[in-house]
């Protein structure tokens, strides 16, 4: 069994949960997921608020989010909660401001 520290992996998001599309790929990232102990999710503005046929985990089971554009306001509580990072390139500018 392979086990790693953290696990980067793309998706589509919705406030309900992670999806993939492909459910062959899905079943082997579930499986990266189970076996991981932080969750990166790589997700574009243009996959929020969508869903697929493969439900991967719920939003809560992640660490960090890295993503182009900020989430709504939804989005954040429900990380908060959890004390999960969002990254945008936002973010990433105002840590190299001096």
């Amino acid at each position: 069994m392979v086990k790693v520290n953290k696990f980067f992996f793309c998706i589509i998001l919705s406030k309900i949960g992670v999806y993939k599309s492909n459910v062959l790929e899905g079943n082997i990232k579930v499986k990266m997921f189970e076996n991981s102990r932080l969750h990166y999710l790589l997700v574009d503005s243009s996959k929020f608020d969508k869903a697929s046929i493969f439900r991967k985990t719920g939003i809560e089971n992640v660490n960090a989010i890295i993503t182009d554009k900020s989430l709504s306001k939804e989005y954040l509580d429900k990380l908060k909660d959890r004390n999960a990072e969002v990254i945008t390139p936002k973010n990433i500018e105002e840590s190299y401001q001096i």
